[in-house]
């Protein structure tokens, strides 16, 4: 699960204490992607033994200035929250360009990811860490469904697994380099 990935990503980085900057409970009871989003984010975090992330919710998560200041305020009102979960990459865009107008040194004060890669996660600096989706292949295997179905072709399976990647940018420090 991308989201499981991403917040073991930031595990990996040693970040320890999260903060989750999440779409509201009304869009998760409507969006099955944000409630299984945030399922992800809790189940990576438990089943490292680590403490629950501290929550907010943003109104409107599509847009940039208005999550940027309310989850740059909830970080700066949390300071031990050393990374930011953003449940999309515009919330993670906001955040970044907001706690770096007030000081925050991203990653070194805080780490930030985000859920999605549009094109724009990497021109802020430091660029967004977050999970990319391959859109060109989910739209190319949606349009195999839908001629399938218009040729009375029945597919086994309408669920299909494309796979996700984890992109590493700048908002998060390195991998550790192992002992041994």
């Amino acid at each position: 699960m991308a989201v499981y990935a991403i917040a073991e990503h930031l595990i990996d980085r040693g970040y320890r204490r999260f903060g989750y900057i999440s779409t509201t409970d009304e869009h998760e009871t409507r969006e099955k992607r944000a409630r299984l989003r945030s399922q992800g984010i809790y189940q990576a975090i438990d089943d490292s033994q680590l403490p629950h992330p501290i929550r907010i919710s943003v109104p409107d998560p599509l847009n940039i200035p208005e999550c940027g200041v309310i989850a740059a305020d909830f970080v700066m009102a949390h300071p031990e929250i050393d990374a930011a979960i953003c449940a999309n990459e515009i919330i993670g865009v906001g955040v970044i360009v907001e706690l770096q107008s007030r000081g925050r040194r991203v990653p070194d004060d805080v780490g930030v990811v985000g859920i999605g890669d549009a094109n724009f996660a990497a021109l802020v600096q430091p660029g967004l860490t977050t999970v990319h989706f391959p859109g060109y292949e989910i739209g190319r295997r949606a349009i195999q469904l839908i001629l399938s179905r218009l040729n009375d072709q029945h597919p086994q399976d309408d669920c299909i697994d494309v796979g996700f990647e984890v992109i590493e940018r700048g908002s998060t420090r390195p991998a550790r380099a192992s002992v041994g």
